[in-house]
């Protein structure tokens, strides 16, 4: 299976839309983790949207972690630093 960005973009937004549905949140860029150790993919959603949210960005981060669902992509997510989410 070709794993892409927009594909892991798309399960993030679902678990976003439900979360925070109410705030007009910038949208999630995925990028390649520059280190293996750190997961395939990453965001920085978390602390792009700190003062939308109103929340500091390792909060944001664990209450995606924690509402997300299962899928067949996403082994595991993990925070990291200031809220950083590393995507395995």
């Amino acid at each position: 299976m070709l794993v892409t960005d927009k594909a892991i973009a798309g399960i993030f937004e679902k678990t976003i839309e439900r979360v925070y549905g109410n705030y007009p949140v910038k949208p999630v860029d995925i990028s390649l983790s520059a280190r293996e150790e750190f997961g395939d993919f990453q965001t920085n959603f978390a602390m792009m949207n700190t003062k939308i949210i109103g929340d500091n960005p390792r909060n944001i981060a664990k209450k995606i972690q924690e509402n997300f669902e299962k899928n067949e992509i996403i082994e595991k997510l993990e925070i990291a630093g200031p809220g950083f989410i590393n995507i395995f």
